[in-house]
């Protein structure tokens, strides 16, 4: 690896520009004052002090007790791996805050008040929200979950959902569309019920006659979602997909 990426990728890793030039250099010296890497290194003695107490905060050099102090690299081997461990240590922190925080919003926030003014038509944009949305609703369902669609259950990208909640003998769940052999052995395994027709809608989701999901791929290959609240048209599409399994309304 020539310099140029080397010192790319020491700033990927944290370090500023100067930190980088100035840890560059004492690999390449082994070990000298602040003076010398400064001149070494091509880096303003005004903001080599502070350059060098924060390579040794980071864990990337030491310093001598002597005067003048002298600094070296600690190994790389050594100093990455703990860097990356600090980072992750640093990172449990930060998401065992947040999820305090959050708590402590959510019971803050009255929810009864915002569904009383949640619009009835929401928009998804990309793969990975519908994907979210899609499961998220899959998992909140009480009584019944269909599904419709061009291999729906790989596109949706919700088997595993699907497969926990298939457990609970009290939520019906039926399936529409085609499939591969992957999936329909999956459905016979899980005992969900599912017929081989092409659906009119590229991607339908209902649950409980309560929320809809309407999916469609778009010219540029990305997924787009519409998601529905509104009860008459859910029924709509619910009894389409009725009549794509054969009962009578």
């Amino acid at each position: 690896m020539n310099s140029v990426e080397l010192l790319k990728n020491l700033k990927e890793f944290g370090m500023t520009e100067y930190e980088a030039k100035a840890y560059l250099t004492i690999l390449a010296i082994k070990e000298g004052t602040a003076w010398s890497i400064s001149k070494s290194g091509n880096i303003p003695q005004s903001k080599i002090y502070e350059i060098m107490s924060n390579l040794e905060r980071k864990g990337f050099i030491e310093k001598s007790a002597t005067k003048p102090q002298i600094f070296r690299v600690i190994y790389p081997s050594i100093a990455l791996k703990n860097y990356i461990d600090r980072y992750c240590e640093e990172l449990k922190t930060k998401l065992k805050r947040l999820k305090k925080i959050a708590k402590e919003i959510e019971k803050s926030i009255d929810e009864k008040e915002i569904k009383n003014e949640i619009s009835l038509i929401w928009t998804i944009k990309g793969k990975n929200n519908v994907y979210s949305k899609a499961t998220s609703m899959i998992a909140s369902t009480k009584r019944e979950c269909l599904i419709a669609g061009h291999k729906p259950l790989a596109a949706l990208n919700c088997i595993k959902t699907l497969s926990k909640i298939s457990k609970n003998k009290d939520i019906k769940i039926r399936v529409l569309g085609n499939f591969s052999k992957t999936c329909i052995d999956f459905m016979n395994n899980t005992g969900i019920e599912y017929k081989l027709v092409d659906s009119f809608y590229e991607y339908m989701l209902i649950i409980d006659e309560k929320n809809l999901l309407l999916a469609f791929t778009q010219p540029d290959g990305e997924l787009f979602g519409i998601n529905i609240l509104a009860k008459e048209s859910i029924m709509a599409n619910k009894n389409h997909f009725e009549l794509l399994w054969g009962i009578k309304i």
